[in-house]
Parts: structure tokens; C-alpha cells; sequence
């Protein structure tokens, strides 16, 4: 499923929106601050998503075995 190009292409979307939003200088409080790090964990969970699936995968290949 990662090796799709339209999965390709999300996860260069969403490393693009983590430069953009990862900037503390456009907060204007406290709720914009927790706003933007809502959005940061999210995003860093997409990118995450790949690596944790890939060793799930692989754990259970050995469990098998």
C-alpha cells in the first residue's frame, strides 16, 4: 500500500504541511499554539504510520515462523 503512488504522494503532502504549520511565529495565543499542536501530532502520526506498520508486519511474520 506505501509503495502506490497516490500514498506517495500523500506523505510528500503532509512532510510539506508539517514545515508550513511546524512555526510559532503566526501563534497569537495559547489557542492557536494547542491548535497547531493538535495538527503537528497528527501529521506526525501519518508519518509514523508507515514504520509502525512495517514492524507490526514483521513481528507477526515471526510469530509464525
Amino acid at each position: 500500500m506505501f509503495s502506490e503512488p497516490g500514498c506517495i504522494d500523500l506523505l510528500v503532502d503532509v512532510k510539506q504541511m508539517k514545515e508550513v504549520i511546524d512555526n510559532l511565529r503566526s501563534c497569537k495565543g495559547s489557542d492557536d499554539l494547542f491548535f497547531k499542536k493538535g495538527q503537528l501530532d497528527i501529521l506526525d502520526w501519518l508519518l509514523t504510520i508507515q514504520s509502525v506498520s512495517d514492524q507490526a508486519y514483521e513481528e507477526l511474520l515471526k510469530e509464525e515462523n
